[in-house]
């Protein structure tokens, strides 16, 4: 992931870029990963030929900062329900204590490290935090995160230690942009054989927005299809709890049909299977287009714009178009050059 990922120029040095949880949803989104690490060793800079994804992961489910210490029901949720969450903290040695045990006191920081939470224990002592000759407060209050680290087995507890419940930026807060921090967790990885073909521009993913002023807008691709084959799924993203979706499909613009309607309850991004199976034949056009809902978000329409991280993408004209009504259509690279919406089109064989 770190030397694939599509976003760092080629004299970077990648893994002192760092990332966040949207890249990798991008990565693993367009099929690029995950592979084994033993195929691909991390830390070697270096990634042999012939790496392919062992999986394919189709949905990645985004759960909103946290809003105070107790606010932990949806990270508890997401880890009892679908496994480790990636999370972001703000870490430094000095509020590690000598058991392992870690709180930051205070806000102001940015977070600057990843890592994913396995567990909990709400009966974890507050006086397990504190340290006397580092100068370190107990925490307010009991709890701890069980949270595994990627510095390997030889840190911490066999490579896991526990932060407070209390501590001021974990899972909680904003970025320098003032995005929400969310967590992230990777859920419905599929077999390889659940769909043979994949059609996709927005290969860096989900970097901002658009919209026409309210909570509803349409958007839309338009693919050549690669081979005989059953058009199965859509994916996209949703940027607001609660969301909801039509999804259409048909040989151009003007020629849409409905296929699956459905409720997005959690913020990410999600496949949605087609109920109404279409044919797409070699060599002809076919289009994919999805009506979205997100409840007091006036930018339902994902799409992936060349911002920051990000300034290596590129689109074309005739490929993404977005609508305030499903009728009249505009082609987004002439309201934003190399920008298109975040939708890819699954198949299977015929």
């Amino acid at each position: 992931m770190v030397l694939r990922s599509g976003f760092f120029a080629t004299g970077d040095d990648r893994y002192m870029e760092g990332g966040n949880d949207l890249m990798a949803t991008a990565y693993l989104a367009r099929w690029s990963g995950p592979v084994p690490e033993a195929a691909d060793a991390y830390g070697d800079h270096r990634t042999p030929s012939g790496v392919s994804a062992v999986r394919h992961v189709q949905d990645v489910l985004m759960l909103l900062p946290r809003s105070g210490p107790l606010d932990n029901d949806a990270l508890k949720t997401a880890v009892m329900t679908h496994g480790a969450v990636s999370t972001n903290m703000f870490y430094q040695d000095d509020y590690l204590n000598a058991a392992g045990c870690y709180y930051l006191p205070e806000g102001g920081w940015w977070q600057n490290h990843g890592i994913a939470i396995v567990g909990w224990d709400d009966a974890f002592s507050a006086t397990n935090f504190g340290d006397s000759a580092k100068g370190l407060p107990s925490p307010p209050g009991d709890g701890a995160f069980i949270v595994r680290n990627s510095w390997s087995k030889k840190w911490g507890s066999g490579g896991y230690f526990r932060v407070s419940y209390y501590d001021a930026r974990f899972a909680r807060g904003f970025d320098l942009s003032g995005n929400p921090q969310m967590s992230a967790v990777y859920c419905a990885a599929q077999p390889l054989s659940t769909y043979h073909d994949i059609y996709q521009y927005d290969r860096l993913g989900w970097t901002t927005d658009f919209g026409y002023g309210g909570d509803t807008a349409w958007f839309a691709n338009r693919f050549s299809a690669r081979a005989d084959a059953r058009l199965a799924a859509v994916s996209f993203y949703s940027a607001a709890p609660g969301s909801s979706y039509e999804v259409f499909a048909g040989p151009s613009l003007s020629r849409l049909r409905s296929c699956s309607t459905g409720p997005l309850e959690q913020v990410g991004y999600h496949t949605v299977k087609l109920g109404l199976a279409r044919r797409v034949s070699e060599g002809r056009p076919f289009v994919v287009a999805v009506k979205l809902t997100t409840p007091r978000c006036d930018y339902p329409v994902p799409v992936e714009m060349p911002l920051d991280n990000a300034g290596r993408a590129t689109a074309a004209a005739r490929q993404s178009y977005v609508s305030p009504d499903g009728s009249t259509w505009t082609d987004l690279t002439v309201l934003y050059p190399d920008t298109n919406v975040c939708l890819k089109a699954f198949t299977r064989a015929l």
